[in-house]
């Protein structure tokens, strides 16, 4: 999949990604750049949701054909925030939130 992003805001999401995976000791998680309109995920969760790649457009997925129906209004409450606070990154991963300084 191309990935049609300012090489900035990549260069920006692949240090955070990179910083958080190491934290997260190789767990499934991805990273969504809410401004860069991508979101970054492990290989893992690629492989195990069939993704079309590490890096997927914010929008082309609809999460609530992999997300339990108990945690749809948890994770769309979390991306809705981010978007309302104007965050520059959300983490997936226990809803850890990594704001633009």
């Amino acid at each position: 999949m191309e990935v049609n992003m300012n090489p900035l805001q990549r260069q920006m999401l692949d240090d955070v990604f990179d910083a958080f995976t190491m934290l997260t000791n190789g767990a499934m998680c991805s990273l969504m750049h809410v401004d860069g309109g991508y979101t970054r995920f492990t290989p893992s969760s690629v492989e195990l949701f069939g993704l079309p790649g590490e890096y997927v457009p914010n929008g082309a997925i609809n999460w609530n054909d992999y997300l339990h129906p108990e945690d749809r209004k948890r994770y769309m409450d979390v991306i809705n925030d981010a978007r309302r606070q104007r965050l520059v990154f959300v983490a997936d991963r226990d809803q850890s939130i990594c704001r633009d300084q």
